[in-house]
């Protein structure tokens, strides 16, 4: 078979369903570190991560919902072809078919979102790509991030074998991976997470056992049996509601919540901080603010917003701009998002307009 004909097979093309789905490439849950499964077997539960995964911060509600909101818009919104510095795009019959679909079993809106995902927590993401006789594309798959290195020859190796740079398309994005820079926030979420669970499983609040006078002074170990006693009772089924306290000691609660003012403060204020990481705005991430801070906008207003500079602009110009480059598409051409469709409260509304692609051919 031909080098195209290989790349092809390999990309699940010519195949029967059943026998193309053998060869998909591993779940994109799957973590590349085993740190998942050693650290409960070398560290107590209450031990600060030392290495967030991004099963870490998939884990903390705001940044799936970040995330799924920067992949989910912008997968679904389609790519088209612009002449350079021009913003009416070409027509439709003029994009190339493998940028907005895939022959195999995985859709385009999977590998955009997924390519997207890459970015978002490792600031890096791969496609590997069957090319024509004539060196087009013609189409392309997502790399798995953890069967992917680039070593310290600058070269790209998948499943530790060395590939043609020409058989891959590598984006690299606009900052480095949240897991990066994002380190200290995720381990303050999972600290502000199990403090409030701790007090959830146990809501009496902290308290202090102390003796009534100095005769009933207790020896250390004796303090020691006292607390442990009483961590037991509040372990109990009941809550540990009711307790016995024997003579000569008093019983101290010192707060009166189990979810204090603070620890809502503190999941408000990482909110903002994980909205600022991802590059969406605070309110998208629906945490709880003072009544008289509320800010109504339109739809409409609210789309500009998500698509604008602030929002989700750099993610998309992380795709396209290295769509565009000429081992991807035609010199003159550049690929861009139909922002139209994205900006458009009610796509169905949004008029069209298009251009005839005119290619000088020899």
């Amino acid at each position: 078979m031909s080098i195209v004909s290989n790349a092809l097979s390999w990309l699940g093309f010519g195949r029967k369903p059943l026998e193309a789905s053998v060869h998909l490439p591993g779940s994109p849950w799957q973590e590349g570190s085993l740190s998942q499964i050693l650290y409960p077997d070398l560290f107590p539960q209450d031990v600060e991560v030392l290495v967030p995964t991004r099963a870490d911060a998939m884990s903390l509600a705001p940044v799936g919902r970040g995330r799924n909101l920067i992949t989910g818009a912008i997968a679904s919104t389609p790519l088209r072809l612009f002449p350079e510095g021009e913003t009416v795009p070409y027509g439709i019959e003029a994009t190339p078919y493998w940028l907005n679909h895939t022959d195999g079993p995985l859709s385009a809106y999977w590998r955009m979102t997924w390519t997207l995902d890459d970015g978002i927590f490792y600031g890096e993401a791969l496609w590997r790509v069957a090319r024509d006789g004539d060196g087009q594309i013609v189409a392309a798959v997502h790399v798995p991030y953890d069967t992917w290195q680039v070593n310290a020859l600058g070269q790209l190796l998948i499943e530790d074998v060395e590939v043609d740079p020409t058989e891959v398309i590598y984006f690299p994005f606009h900052v480095e991976g949240f897991l990066t820079r994002g380190v200290r926030t995720i381990r303050m979420a999972l600290a502000v997470e199990r403090g409030v669970q701790a007090r959830a499983e146990h809501p009496i609040p902290l308290s202090v056992i102390q003796p009534l006078s100095e005769e009933y002074q207790k020896t250390p170990e004796e303090a020691s049996s006292y607390v442990d006693a009483f961590r037991s009772a509040r372990r109990k089924g009941n809550g540990g509601a009711v307790m016995y306290l024997p003579f000569g000691v008093a019983l101290t609660a010192l707060g009166d919540r189990a979810d204090s003012g603070h620890a809502i403060e503190a999941r408000n204020a990482l909110r903002l901080d994980f909205a600022n990481h991802l590059g969406v705005a605070g309110s998208r991430l629906d945490g709880s603010t003072a009544e008289s801070s509320l800010t109504y906008t339109t739809q409409e207003g609210d789309q500009e917003e998500l698509a604008s500079a602030t929002g989700l602009g750099p993610w998309m110009d992380d795709i396209t701009s290295r769509l565009s480059q000429p081992d991807v598409v035609i010199p003159g051409v550049v690929v861009r998002f139909e922002r139209a469709q994205l900006l458009t409260a009610n796509p169905a509304t949004q008029a069209t307009y298009t251009r005839a692609l005119e290619v000088d051919t020899p």
